[in-house]
């Protein structure tokens, strides 16, 4: 039964996500020189839509037009993500804001795990049940998705925003450390599991990375609390 309802609300439901996770209920376009709400528009069409989607779909059986619902889902399924992500993020500022705490540690920290720990038990499970390559290449590949898809993407969208003026970023020491750990953390990953262990991995590899993390973590607090290399004005 579940297929003819949501099939028929999909219509009404999906745009309204999107606009929420915008925050585009101010676009207007101009009708019989009257200033029509987008968002509106596209409710109306929903309707429409939900009318016709009801009447030609059934309570117990998917629908011919399934995989177009699929890729809606997908792009909607972004939206909600997006979404999340921005409150999440909002709450983090608001939390730095109050304790006094540098939005770059509360990402290198708090965000951070909340980001990882759903990758760690994956390749966690992964590797106990006899899938270590895929587990080892799940935690490379998961990072530098995000970090050339999602940090393309964010990118890409803030300069078009703010085009013909470029996007500002201020660049700070802790930027400068994040960095520096990140190249040479990859690097060294690369020269030890390529040429010293031949691609074995070795638990003694595995201590050296937290090692490495944990230190990042004391000096980031250090220069975010102004002990050593303080920002200069």
């Amino acid at each position: 039964m579940r297929f003819r309802l949501v099939n028929s609300i999909t219509p009404i439901t999906a745009p309204l996500v999107v606009f929420l996770a915008f925050q585009k209920f101010d676009v207007t376009v101009p009708i019989s020189n009257i200033e029509f709400p987008v968002y509106g528009l596209c409710m109306l069409i929903g309707l429409v839509l939900t009318i016709i989607l009801f009447f030609t779909s059934k309570w117990d059986e998917t629908p011919i037009y399934f995989p177009l619902y699929c890729i809606i889902a997908f792009g909607i399924s972004m939206a909600w993500i997006y979404l999340i992500a921005s409150e999440l993020v909002a709450v983090l500022q608001a939390i730095g804001l109050i304790l006094g705490i540098s939005d770059v540690i509360l990402g290198a920290t708090v965000l951070a795990w909340g980001n990882s720990v759903g990758d760690l038990v994956a390749d966690i499970v992964m590797a106990r049940h006899g899938a270590p390559r895929m587990a080892i290449a799940a935690c490379y590949g998961g990072p530098c998705f995000n970090i050339m898809f999602g940090l393309g993407l964010s990118l890409t969208y803030s300069t078009i925003i703010h085009y013909p003026e470029p996007y500002p970023v201020a660049a700070t020491h802790l930027y400068y450390l994040t960095a520096a750990f990140f190249v040479v953390g990859l690097t060294v990953s690369l020269v030890v599991i390529a040429l010293v262990t031949k691609f074995v991995i070795v638990k003694g590899f595995g201590i050296f990375l937290i090692t490495a993390y944990l230190a990042y973590c004391v000096l980031a607090a250090l220069i975010s609390a102004g002990v050593i290399w303080p920002e200069t004005t």
